[in-house]
């Protein structure tokens, strides 16, 4: 990795933030020196084309110009929004793609992680006997995009009667 040389600026900074945060007298110059080598690397980062994040700050090798968060941070944001798509679809399980994504903005792929694992989840309380009513107009609602209130009980109970259910306790 490339490293810059630290002006005069910087290091008095350093050394007058050691003087006032290090108390123990023997850690104050390893703790300086310490500081001196990650910001010569930092700055050597930055000059090899390095760009901090827009979240966390760590400097990544930024592959496309639109890219505005590390790798990590990318996938904890892409984490949130899904979790934010199955929070939505759980409220409202009838709403289809256009809806959920003019709502938090996600792709396809996100809706399509969250709804898969609500279906999942009410698949596996049926089959497990652990459903009720509710829990299979919801899954309904979530495979033929019809509003849940337009969905009577009987009309589920009729459309997922052949789902497989546990035969023993």
């Amino acid at each position: 990795m490339v490293s810059q040389d630290v002006k005069d600026g910087e290091e008095k900074w350093m050394e007058i933030w050691v003087e006032g945060h290090v108390g123990n007298d023997k850690l104050k110059q390893p703790f300086q020196n310490l500081m001196t080598e990650v910001l010569k690397i930092r700055k050597g980062e930055a000059a090899a084309g390095y760009k901090p994040c827009a979240w966390c700050g760590a400097l990544f090798d930024q592959k496309d110009k639109n890219q505005k968060l590390c790798p990590n941070c990318q996938r904890i944001f892409d984490r949130n929004i899904k979790h934010r798509a199955v929070l939505l679809l759980k409220k409202y399980p009838h709403y289809t793609f256009q809806q959920v994504r003019s709502i938090i903005g996600c792709g396809y792929s996100e809706y399509e992680e969250a709804r898969d694992i609500l279906i999942h989840r009410y698949k596996e309380n049926i089959f497990q006997k652990h459903s009720g009513a509710e829990e299979k107009r919801k899954l309904l609602a979530l495979l033929i995009h019809k509003p849940i209130n337009e969905i009577s009980e009987q009309e589920a109970e009729n459309i997922l009667q052949h789902m497989p259910e546990k035969k023993w306790d």
